[in-house]
């Protein structure tokens, strides 16, 4: 399953999700600007999927959480770092939300 088709079945969690996503990679780098970001696949035959910027910009990275305070990353690093950050808070949000449709997936 990509993106795409969760958001399909899914609907608003999953457009709620990608706005959410956006909005951690701002948080986290002063120069991300927004942009289109493509739906990966991780195995073929699985049913999972990340999402990517599709540039090759190298995203300044500021975490004062962690201590990582300075820190550059390529693209797909970003996007994975980012999108595991999203999904663990996006997911806790929901279950504190108490939204009975989100347990298929989180």
């Amino acid at each position: 399953m990509d993106f795409e088709a969760f958001c399909t079945k899914h609907k608003m969690i999953g457009f709620q999700f990608e706005q959410y996503l956006y909005n951690v990679a701002r948080h986290f780098s002063e120069n991300y600007n927004g942009g289109y970001w493509e739906s990966k696949v991780i195995e073929e035959d699985a049913s999972g999927f990340y999402l990517e910027p599709d540039d090759d910009t190298k995203y300044e990275i500021r975490n004062t959480i962690n201590g990582y305070d300075e820190g550059e990353m390529d693209s797909k690093t970003f996007s994975l770092a980012i999108f595991a950050f999203a999904l663990n808070n996006f997911g806790f949000k929901l279950y504190e939300d108490e939204r009975p449709e989100a347990q298929e997936f989180f």
